[in-house]
This record gives C-alpha cells, sequence and structure tokens, in this order.
C-alpha cells in the first residue's frame, strides 16, 4: 500500500510540474505494483492517457486496495469523499 501512496503523490507531482505526460517508468511501476496488490487496478487506469485521468483511477484503486484491508471500512458511506 504504501508503494502505492508514493506512486499516487509521484503522479500528483509530476501533473503539476510536467502537465498530463505519463512516463514509461509510472506505467512501469504501475504494472509491479498490479502483480503485487490484492486488488486488480480498475481498467480505466490501463485506459488512462492524462495525469488527471491516471490520477483518478489511481484514487479509485487505492481506495478499493484499503476496502480490501480493512474492510470495516464498508460501514462509512462517505470513505469516498
Amino acid at each position: 500500500m504504501g508503494r502505492l501512496d508514493e506512486v499516487v503523490e509521484e503522479v500528483e507531482t509530476s501533473n503539476l510540474e510536467n502537465g498530463q505526460h505519463i512516463t514509461e517508468q509510472v506505467w512501469d511501476e504501475l504494472a509491479q505494483l498490479a502483480d503485487r496488490l490484492p486488488v486488480p487496478a480498475p481498467p480505466a487506469l490501463w485506459r488512462a492517457r492524462t495525469g488527471s485521468r491516471l490520477h483518478s483511477a489511481l484514487l479509485d484503486w487505492q481506495d478499493a486496495v484499503l476496502d480490501y484491508v480493512a474492510p470495516q471500512r464498508l460501514r462509512f458511506v462517505d470513505r469516498h469523499d
């Protein structure tokens, strides 16, 4: 989970500094994470062509992983706000 948080932060920083370009390094890291995390990446992540869309998909993935590792979160209706 920690590495996913780091990638989210990297994408946020890249969006601010470099615009919407997604580097090959980020795609490589995401592929490695997809092999290690217990929840599959959302299809929108692999379809993302801009940093903004990638960021949105990463946040969805992060929420899904958190729901998996901390199922008690499911009882909170505002957990995705």
